[in-house]
């Protein structure tokens, strides 16, 4: 049998085989969604404890939706653990059983957390060098100003979700960190030098093992007019490398929002799906461009990513206005 403290873990998430029995310490209400298919999903964010700790749980199978109950124990199988959160997709088994046993302090702990879903909770305010010294998932509130910070992207989640992140650095007095602003908090419009007061932040990790802020559903960035500092942390510089684009195996263009902090969100039935705008029928909207690319490195790496408009335009001057195939062969002839 499996428990919460010893159970494999990873990022991109481990299928865990072996059952686990958790109790259900709070439970939201099932919200819905759209995946980048357009299709309407339903998924339950819950925290769950056993006998020596809790974790949150986000449950995407409907058919277990009946047993995903603020009280409730179950018998988790075939699920997926990351370090902060298990996910119960269509191929996991959810078996309701007698109640297990939880200490007091454990499941005071998983309310802690349940208000966090909730967007209930004030966490403790720190200084970045507090926070890197703090267990990835803790939750905490910030002021620092932006020293480096890149334009929104859009990506897709494991759920096949289309959202948007906005990556840069953070610096204070007592250190400089990463971070990550995803959904509505990567719609704030920031620049180098802005000091922001940043509440509900998460403390997560980078690719490589490094401390790192990731801003979530309940996440707050205020702007703030007058700076408590008087010089900060500013990002290690550190060797870089160069890529050549070497090929193209994807272009698209499509029609997009040409509101700003939609980032050129793609029209869904000539409707932005994040401001809702519906008036474009063609003439109020901005032609965008999506495409894959391989890139070759100075060790002679070979590495995949998606270009937007903005990095595909840095590569070749294109003109929007002529036909997919146009552009797609005006880009190809730009590349080395």
């Amino acid at each position: 049998m499996a428990d919460l403290l010893h159970i494999d873990s990873s990022r991109d998430g481990t299928r865990c085989l072996n059952p686990l029995r958790v109790y259900v310490v709070h439970a939201e209400e099932p919200r819905q969604y759209r995946n980048a298919s357009n299709r309407e999903m339903n998924v339950i964010e819950a925290v769950v404890a056993d006998t020596a700790s809790y974790r949150k749980m986000s449950v995407y199978n409907k058919a277990s939706f009946p047993f995903i109950k603020t009280g409730h124990s179950l018998m988790l199988v075939n699920f997926i653990s990351k370090p902060t959160e298990l996910v119960i997709t269509n191929d996991c088994k959810v078996l309701m059983i007698p109640k297990i046993e939880v200490s007091e302090s454990v499941k005071q702990q998983g309310m802690d957390m349940a208000k966090q879903l909730s967007g209930s909770y004030n966490a403790p305010t720190m200084t970045i060098a507090e926070v890197e010294g703090k267990h990835e998932g803790t939750v905490f509130t910030l002021t620092a100003e932006v020293t480096e910070i890149d334009d929104a992207t859009l990506v897709k989640t494991m759920s096949n979700a289309e959202i948007y992140v906005r990556n840069g650095y953070l610096g204070d007095t007592t250190s400089g960190i990463a971070f990550a602003f995803w959904r509505n908090v990567a719609e704030t419009e920031l620049n180098v030098g802005d000091t922001v007061h940043i509440a509900n932040a998460v403390r997560s990790v980078t690719s490589d093992g490094q401390p790192k802020l990731t801003g979530r559903k309940y996440t707050t960035v205020t702007k703030l007019d007058v700076s408590p500092f008087t010089s900060v942390i500013r990002p290690k510089q550190t060797g870089s490398k160069t890529a050549s684009v070497i090929g193209l195996s994807s272009f698209k263009k499509y029609e997009s929002c040409p509101n700003k902090t939609c980032f050129g969100k793609k029209l869904l039935n000539n409707t932005c799906p994040n401001c809702k705008k519906k008036t474009y029928n063609g003439k109020e909207s901005t032609m965008s461009v999506v495409c894959s690319v391989m890139l070759e490195d100075d060790e002679h790496n070979f590495d995949q990513v998606t270009l937007f408009t903005k990095q595909v335009t840095e590569i070749s001057s294109l003109d929007l206005t002529k036909s997919e195939q146009s552009l797609q062969e005006d880009f190809v002839k730009c590349l080395p």
